[in-house]
Order: structure tokens, then C-alpha cells, then sequence
């Protein structure tokens, strides 16, 4: 997990996670929701607070890598319509004048850099 608990928290936690599998973060949020019930009963208000902030920052951290699997998922889709443009060019214009590559290949580069510019943060594949 990204967020480091206090000390008796985390040991409350680790004792807690014995007897359940974190495997991925829905996993720990469950875990860490178990816990916050168990110490709501025992009226521990600063352990509770602890724990629910840990839920809201795993919860948004579940939120933003599914925002960023759509935006891996919507550039690949744009670059399969690039490379099918790039396909219906070349059979279009195939030997139909000089240089008719080097131009198919300027236009796929065009829209290649377009692609890259529109999403920075991500490497192109």
C-alpha cells in the first residue's frame, strides 16, 4: 500500500490481513473496511479516521487506474485507425506517382505526432 499507517495501526492491520489474502486493491479496501468496523464498535475514533482515509486514497487510486486503463485503451484504438489509414493509402496510391511512400509515410508520421501530442504522458506503442 502506498500509505503508511502509524505504528499500532499497521500492526492491527498486518494481524488483520493473517487471516485474509490481499491480492489486489479492492482486496486491501475490503480488509481495511472490516477494520474500520471492528474499531468502530471498540469507539476508537482516531484508528477509525486513520483507516478511512486510507479507504478514500485506495478508493481514488482504484478510480484514476481505471481512468488511465480507458485512456490506454482509447489511444490504442486510435492508433489502429492510423495504421488502417495508412493501409487504405497504400493501396490507394501505390506506385501511382513518385515518391508516393515517402508521401504515405509523412501522413502516417503526421498523425503518429498528433497521437503523441494529444496523450504526452504516455509512451508511444
Amino acid at each position: 500500500m502506498a500509505y503508511e499507517f502509524p505504528p499500532d495501526i499497521a500492526a492491527k492491520i498486518a494481524s488483520f490481513r493473517q487471516s485474509a489474502e490481499a491480492t489486489s486493491l479492492l482486496d486491501e479496501i475490503s480488509i481495511l473496511k472490516m477494520l474500520l468496523q471492528e474499531e468502530t464498535t471498540k469507539k476508537n475514533p482516531r484508528v477509525c479516521i486513520e483507516l478511512a482515509t486510507a479507504i478514500g486514497r485506495l478508493s481514488k487510486l482504484i478510480d484514476l487506474q481505471a481512468e488511465r486503463d480507458q485512456m490506454l485503451i482509447h489511444r490504442n484504438k486510435l492508433t489502429q485507425l492510423v495504421e488502417s489509414l495508412v493501409d487504405v493509402l497504400i493501396n490507394e496510391f501505390q506506385g501511382s506517382m513518385p515518391g508516393w511512400e515517402d508521401k504515405i509515410e509523412n501522413v502516417a508520421n503526421k498523425f503518429g505526432t498528433l497521437l503523441i501530442v494529444d496523450h504526452p504522458e504516455q509512451e508511444p506503442g
